[in-house]
């Protein structure tokens, strides 16, 4: 993804979620880019947010404004994250809770079986085929996406249902973090772009105990499924 589009996304979300006074920060590789490049990381292909559980219901219902943009809206309650997509462009909120004086969220890994079903998953979800990028020809995805949404509302809930009890208890590994939340209860600003943005106090703290004490050297091979330093489980 270029610097220029993922800017582009970066602010139109922005915009959006300030204007609702909605509590969020730079997180993961977009928070890492942005302390030690001072830009995005030349690689990345996604923007990364951190925002509260709690507020991922006032985030959905923003759905039609994100719309307005070309975004579809999809939130995986149970993989902890909303994603905004399109195809030129992708935001991850990641969404944290709070238990134990500690911020934790889980995520999913998967080998083949489990990129199936995540594929069935998402054409459940999204509005537009052409956001979802796979190496499966467009056409299969559009074909698909077309006959589950042609199925009776009922029958896609329990469509929907199935697929994510079989991906959590068969086809993926659940990941669990977790992160002092001191390092979100009082946030600190940073500029990124000429923007001012929330990140978690300490920030270079927190970058250290996500991605160890050698953060500050570039890895391009690092797999946050097994990389990352507050993987508990």
């Amino acid at each position: 993804m270029d610097e220029k589009t993922l800017l582009t996304c970066l602010k139109q979300i922005k915009t959006i979620l300030d204007r609702h006074s909605i509590t969020y920060w730079l997180d993961t590789g977009t928070l890492l880019g942005a302390v030690r490049e001072k830009r995005f990381l030349p690689w990345d292909y996604d923007v990364d947010l951190g925002a509260w559980f709690a507020d991922a219901p006032k985030i959905v219902a923003l759905s039609n404004e994100f719309q307005n943009l070309g975004f579809d809206v999809c939130f995986f309650d149970f993989k902890h994250y909303i994603k905004l997509v399109k195809p030129s462009c992708e935001i991850d909120i990641n969404l944290y809770v709070i238990q134990n004086n500690k911020a934790t969220r889980d995520w999913f890994s998967h080998g083949l079986f489990g990129r199936i079903i995540d594929y069935l998953l998402w054409i459940t979800i999204i509005q537009h085929p052409q956001v979802k990028k796979t190496p499966l020809p467009l056409s299969l995805t559009t074909i698909l996406h077309r006959i589950f949404h042609l199925l009776p509302l009922g029958l896609k809930r329990a469509k929907f249902r199935f697929l994510q009890s079989l991906y959590i208890n068969v086809a993926a590994k659940k990941i669990s973090i977790e992160i002092p939340k001191s390092f979100f209860t009082t946030l600190t600003k940073i500029k990124f772009y000429k923007m001012v943005f929330h990140a978690p106090q300490k920030t270079e703290d927190y970058l250290k105990y996500r991605y160890g004490a050698d953060w500050k050297t570039p890895k391009k091979d690092y797999i946050f499924t097994k990389d990352d330093q507050s993987i508990i489980a």
